[in-house]
């Protein structure tokens, strides 16, 4: 399999997010340890509206220039709260607009 930069691969992710299309991808990061783990673990990534955005969900999400992969802590209006569930002390804010996608499942190399 042939790497391919984050920048060309995040693009094609939000334009079939966009589309309709759900994305299915291996995660390269550890910032959701103990739930999701890098190198082993992907994920099913569906498009969502705002409405379908609640706490708890993990959602991919661009801050500030990248795409981060995290749970909603909270939410207050069109404002959430995020936080990956490996870092207790990290969190960053954005608005629903910047919300990608949510994920919808999580697939085990065990299957």
């Amino acid at each position: 399999m042939k790497p391919i930069p984050n920048n060309l691969f995040f693009l094609w992710v939000e334009q079939e997010i966009a589309d309709g299309r759900s994305v299915r991808f291996r995660l390269k990061v550890t910032s959701m340890l103990p739930l999701l783990r890098g190198d082993k673990d992907e994920i099913i990534l569906h498009p969502c509206k705002p409405a379908d955005l609640h706490p708890l969900d993990v959602i991919l999400f661009r801050y500030k220039g990248n795409h981060l992969l995290h749970r909603i802590i909270k939410i207050d209006g069109n404002h959430l709260y995020i936080q990956g569930d490996g870092s207790f002390m990290a969190k960053e804010e954005c608005d629903v607009k910047d919300v990608v996608g949510k994920v919808h499942a999580i697939v085990r190399p065990s299957g």
